[in-house]
């Protein structure tokens, strides 16, 4: 039986595109991009710690494009409570496979 769970899993983590974040303190740490959106041409990334991942209620994050260096994208964490819950609504009314608590 847990094999299997553990399969499924494996199944759901290579459906997710990952990215690595640098946090505050220089760790990075691998992130699952779990959806996304854009809002007035900027890109918006809900992503969560890959570590996390397998977490009943794993945390997730919201990151915002603002900028690029060279072929990669710069990302940072939406601060401002306003533009977060514009997103969360966005996100919302995206149709997926994740739910949603606040």
């Amino acid at each position: 039986m847990q094999e299997e769970f553990d399969n499924i899993l494996d199944d759901m983590e290579d459906t997710y595109d990952v990215i690595s974040i640098t946090s505050e303190n220089g760790e990075i740490i691998d992130c699952f991009i779990i959806d996304g959106v854009i809002d007035n041409n900027t890109q918006y990334l809900l992503v969560v710690a890959c570590d996390d991942f397998e977490k009943d209620e794993a945390e997730a994050f919201i990151l915002k494009q603002i900028g690029e260096d060279g072929e990669e994208a710069i990302y940072m964490p939406v601060e401002d409570n306003n533009e977060y819950n514009k997103i969360l609504i966005l996100l919302q009314e995206n149709e997926t496979d994740y739910e949603m608590e606040f």
